[in-house]
């Protein structure tokens, strides 16, 4: 496990995670979008108080929103890759959750809301870059989660 491993898992799953994103927008049914939402919605008001409730909140709020993109993305071959890769990042956080931050979930949520909130109005362009943002800032979090778990191991 390195810093330079996570860059690259990071810059691997941006890409394709965006493709996934704009393969599946326009496939999703609405009562879908709408279940995710309401199940979001509850998410915002959930205040982690462990690092393990954290994790998991995390981990049920990627399932919810990363899932469904997933599943109507009609690609198997792109779908197994990302499936991968957000199982490597996920093996990345259980090693790291005890330094992580969970004055971030709100972060997670509002990020994750943004990208739900392109794909219900239709727009593919803006769901893709929130996704890529959101991407882009977890790693960011994830590097300073690494960086504090060795600091505290030395």
């Amino acid at each position: 496990m390195s810093l330079k491993d996570l860059n690259e898992l990071f810059e691997l799953c941006i890409h394709l995670e965006t493709l996934v994103v704009e393969k599946a927008a326009t496939l999703i049914p609405e009562q879908e979008l709408l279940q995710i939402k309401e199940r979001m919605d509850s998410f915002s008001k959930v205040k982690p108080v462990s690092d393990s409730e954290f994790l998991q909140y995390v981990f049920e709020m990627n399932e919810l929103l990363h899932g469904v993109t997933l599943q109507y993305c009609g690609n198997d071959m792109l779908q197994n890759v990302v499936c991968g890769f957000i199982e490597r990042i996920q093996s990345y956080l259980v090693f790291l959750q005890k330094n992580m931050n969970i004055d971030h979930s709100q972060l997670e949520w509002e990020e994750n809301a943004q990208i739900l909130h392109h794909l219900m109005q239709g727009n593919v362009q803006e769901a893709s870059r929130a996704l890529r943002l959101h991407l882009q800032n977890s790693l960011e979090r994830t590097k300073i989660y690494f960086h504090e778990a060795f600091l505290f191991c030395d």
